[in-house]
């Protein structure tokens, strides 16, 4: 077994998801120029993480998926420009 620690195991999960997403994403804005499709993807693959985050987060700890959403929403919703 890769993770018999089903905390691990549950991290494991979201990041792969999270990375799969990543991708698709990439792949979305890459594939296409209309805005309103990119944006509306932004919003679904925003909206799911968020879910994922609560849902595989909770075995570790329902306060750090808490602060992780934060986190995420916090540099989702205001991304930094260099």
């Amino acid at each position: 077994a890769v993770c018999s620690d089903p905390a691990r195991a549950s991290v494991l999960k979201l990041s792969v998801g999270v990375c799969v997403l990543s991708f698709a994403t990439g792949g979305l804005s890459m594939g296409t120029d209309s805005a309103t499709a990119i944006w509306a993807g932004g919003a679904c693959v925003t909206a799911f993480v968020c879910a994922a985050i609560l849902h595989f987060e909770r075995a570790v700890s329902m306060t750090l998926a808490k602060a992780s959403v934060y986190i995420f929403l916090s540099g989702a919703l205001q991304p930094s420009t260099p």
